[in-house]
């Protein structure tokens, strides 16, 4: 029998809004969702407005479409990509908010060349780079959600009928998001409350450096800031001191790690869908913070590509820990989707670090970032390493050795 998914999208809608974005009226919502999922965007755009909204600017993105312009017309698709970077951007003035769905097409893979598919990623990776100003210079409320679309949906269930197929996609999308529970956002606040004790405690360490290791070989110590902020659930807005939820779901606890100081080596878990490409395999050293070996069992030009794309990318930016009984990880499945990976291990971030993540120092200050450590990049990627054996031990400023995490969980 399969799920009648439509009948969630209010709930769905109501709960990015109020979770997810802390949307309040007389505000401008921008909605970046896939043309396939029309009938969710409008009743995201249909809440907002009940909810008193300004106005709604929803921006249908087609990635099977961009790439057929890239194939058929360079020229037009570099003049198609700067005009919705402008439209993103004056989108963005004001009291706005953004609410972006992740929806990966693995179709692009065996559609576009290796160099097309650097032209294309680049060109979606600076939209996202158009958004994370926003927040860095404005302090705007921003949501990565999540919706599924049929490409997606029948590369996880291969085998499957088109429908039944993204039924099935859609079914664990309920799951993660709590939506078949009586009340989602009670159910998100009760599961945040045991993140937030944890989320307490590390910040109570004063930890310097946290080294990682299990059985599949990975020995590796991470450099923090002392003074980092560890957070997990929900964010604080510098500009409001309102709460809101910038990706859904979200099981993880993360800071930004000090670039300059990362030892050893670490074997992914999981493969990294990346660029529309696949990196099966993974493993780094790394030495004095910058990944000085790097191999995969296949995609390793692609990783190569990732960490030479800038002076920041082959040094980490952010450390977070997952434990193994998320809803994600116990689905035993692997997403091709970054926001849904992650949240199923251990992972770790080549690239930009996360500017407000530090006590004590002005996040808009490119100075003050070097000198306290945080990672500057063009990318921020997600690779996951966390397994059922790993353990990770603590180095505290005074000295200290604290157990953190002990067989894929917290102490």
């Amino acid at each position: 029998m399969r799920l009648d998914h439509e009948s969630y999208y209010t709930s769905y809608a109501r709960l990015l809004l109020s979770f997810g974005l802390a949307f309040r009226p007389r505000q401008r919502l921008l909605v970046e969702i896939p043309a396939e999922a029309a009938a969710l965007a409008e009743r995201i755009e249909e809440e907002a407005r009940r909810t008193g909204a300004s106005s709604v600017v929803g921006m249908r993105t087609d990635d099977l479409r961009d790439a057929a312009q890239l194939l058929e017309d360079p020229a037009t698709f570099r003049q198609m990509a700067a005009q919705r970077k402008q439209a993103l951007e004056a989108a963005l003035e004001g009291d706005a908010v953004s609410l972006a769905f992740l929806s990966p097409v693995p179709a692009l893979d065996r559609i576009l060349r290796q160099e097309q598919k650097a032209t294309f990623f680049r060109y979606k990776n600076e939209l996202r780079n158009v958004v994370r100003r926003a927040i860095r210079s404005r302090n705007i409320h921003w949501c990565y959600a999540y919706c599924p679309n049929s490409s997606w949906a029948q590369t996880l269930f291969p085998g499957r009928p088109s429908d039944e197929a993204l039924s099935l996609l859609w079914d664990q999308t309920l799951e993660f998001c709590f939506l078949k529970q009586e009340d989602p956002l009670d159910a998100w606040l009760s599961y945040y409350d045991g993140l937030y004790r944890k989320t307490r405690w590390l910040n109570s360490l004063g930890l310097k450096e946290i080294r990682f290791y299990n059985g599949a070989g990975t020995d590796l110590t991470v450099g923090v800031n002392s003074r980092c902020i560890w957070e997990g659930g929900l964010d604080c807005s510098r500009y409001d001191g309102t709460y809101f939820q910038c990706n859904l779901p979200s099981f993880e606890i993360c800071t930004t790690t000090d670039r300059r100081r990362a030892e050893g080596h670490v074997a992914a878990s999981k493969p990294l869908f990346v660029n529309g490409g696949m990196i099966q395999g993974l493993s780094l050293d790394f030495r004095n913070g910058k990944a000085v070996n790097a191999h995969a069992e296949a995609g390793e030009p692609l990783l190569s590509e990732l960490l030479a794309r800038d002076e920041g990318s082959a040094f980490l930016g952010e450390v977070a820990f997952v434990e193994q009984d998320t809803p994600i990880a116990r689905s035993g499945l692997v997403f091709l989707n970054t926001l849904l990976d992650e949240n199923a291990a251990c992972h770790l971030a080549l690239g930009s670090g996360f500017p407000g993540n530090i006590r004590g120092i002005d996040p808009t200050d490119a100075a003050q970032l070097r000198e306290n450590g945080v990672n500057q990049s063009c990318q921020h990627v997600d690779f996951m390493f966390g397994t059922e054996d790993l353990c990770a031990d603590g180095r505290c400023e005074n000295g200290d050795v604290v157990p953190l995490f002990r067989n894929g969980k917290f102490v």
